[in-house]
């Protein structure tokens, strides 16, 4: 053999090899620090070595007494994962496991406990399938639980959930005050039993300003827009647009296609159908003692005329379907409440013509350290919090404040603080109450700042219960 053809064979090989070589489990490069894991240490992710060892480490998914928070610093692409496992792709992160022992079928929830903080970064090109013998929720979190999942967006995802019960982008189960917050899901779902294109089943938690895009396809017997199945949950400024296809879904709701106790707000699905449903709703399948508020569904693309399609003491307020032409106006939005200040933004560019929400484009949080000391600002933490929230404050010179909390609609709440301070840092707490000292409800609330009679800084801050 000449020596140019062991050269071809030898290059060959090598890009043969790299093809198929797979990012190994990597340890977080923080993860022997004293206090790695805690909120002002969380476990760094920072590639996808570090996400593939989130995946089997199980210890760090924490538990009912012990919590461990991640963040993610750089944007991460997942292409490579559906070579992983004999194509079965990325392993989900908490799930409910099957095991046999003496012929009998046993499940256990193994819960991600944990809160992960994506930082506004991306996950790109992440696919996953399940071995239904083995796993129950196909999706990146499979089965979470007092858990926080925030500021991640997920793009071009493939989710094979064919044989899963339980299919969806972001989380599969929630459960037990998890709260998922500015997250984003688009790419392609292939339904399972029950899907969703943020989440496939959830109960007694939150979903706040989170959105997703996706194609969802197969026989499934419930398929929600955002949610596959929601019971006692408060569900706020979030949308879908969405392309699905099926030809045996029982129940199908443009945002939810199962509703038990939820209360629903300012939320809209801009979504296309084809095939055939049996119990379709514009924006939701089937509802019981639900309430939805300010809701919008683009009727000129779905063809619906109903937001419910079956409906059982639920109430409807200011809900409607809009053409085309009027889901593209800004105006729609606000002349039902709708917070084009901080939440939502819209222009000709962005979307699809659609309202969008403010952090998808602004993108850079702001951080304690980001701020000059000692200058008028306002903040609260934890925030979203329930049920109480440490609000601080710094002042340049000693001034004459006032801290007031208003709701969404402009109605002062309660007071805070009314008198003369110091110059320095200050803190006051907030426990959730009105000015009767009743306890308001679930929502999006601001602080005002106001030195010698000036507003100087607002803060927006989200009560989950």
């Amino acid at each position: 053999m000449s020596k140019l053809r062991i050269c071809l064979l030898i290059i060959i090989v090598s890009v043969i090899c790299y093809m198929n070589a797979e990012t190994t489990i990597t340890q977080p490069s923080n993860l022997n620090d004293a206090n790695a894991g805690t909120e002002e240490n969380p476990i760094i992710i920072d590639n996808l070595g570090n996400l593939r060892w989130l995946s089997v480490s199980e210890l760090y998914w924490g538990s009912e007494e012990l919590k461990y928070f991640f963040v993610q610093t750089s944007d991460i692409d997942a292409s490579e994962t559906e070579q992983w496992n004999n194509g079965l792709g990325f392993k989900p992160i908490g799930n409910i496991f099957i095991d046999e022992i003496d012929g009998e079928e046993l499940t256990e929830h193994r819960y991600f406990f944990s809160d992960y903080d994506g930082d506004y970064h991306t996950i790109s090109n992440l696919y996953i399938n399940i071995d239904p013998s083995v796993n129950v929720a196909c999706s990146l979190f499979g089965d979470i639980k007092s858990s926080n999942i925030k500021n991640l967006t997920l793009t071009n995802i493939l989710v094979n959930g064919e044989n899963a019960e339980f299919s969806a982008g972001m989380v599969g189960m929630a459960f037990s005050s998890s709260n998922i917050m500015n997250c984003f899901v688009n790419g392609t779902i292939l339904s399972s039993t029950t899907s969703g294109g943020l989440v496939g089943l959830i109960r007694d938690s939150n979903i706040a300003t989170s959105g997703c895009k996706i194609s969802i396809s197969g026989n499934s017997t419930n398929i929600g827009g955002l949610v596959g199945h929601s019971s006692n949950n408060v569900i706020a400024n979030c949308y879908t647009i969405n392309t699905i296809e099926t030809y045996s879904s029982n129940s199908f709701g443009g945002l939810i296609s199962f509703s038990i106790n939820n209360n629903i707000s300012n939320c809209y699905t801009a979504t296309t159908y084809s095939g055939v449903f049996y119990n379709i709703g514009a924006l939701l399948g089937t509802a019981m003692n639900s309430n939805i508020d300010s809701c919008l569904w683009n009727q000129s693309t779905s063809g619906l005329s109903q937001a419910i399609a079956s409906n059982t003491d639920s109430s409807i307020n200011n809900t409607n379907g809009y053409s085309t032409e009027q889901m593209n106006s800004q105006s729609t939005f606000e002349n039902l409440g709708w917070d084009f200040s901080t939440i939502w933004s819209m222009n000709e560019t962005e979307n699809n013509t659609y309202p969008f929400l403010t952090w998808e484009i602004e993108t850079t949080p702001i951080n304690d350290y980001d701020i000059e000391p000692l200058k008028n600002i306002i903040s609260n933490y934890p925030n979203p919090f329930n049920p109480t929230t440490n609000i601080s404050f710094s002042l340049k010179d000693e001034s004459y404040v006032e801290i007031s909390i208003y709701n969404l609609k402009g109605q002062r709440v309660t007071s805070l603080v009314n008198g003369r301070l110091d110059s320095g840092n200050h803190t006051v707490v907030w426990n959730g109450d009105n000015v009767k000292g009743e306890s308001v409800s679930s929502g999006i609330y601001f602080s005002k700042l106001k030195t010698d009679g000036e507003v100087v800084s607002i803060c927006k801050m989200i009560l989950m219960k």
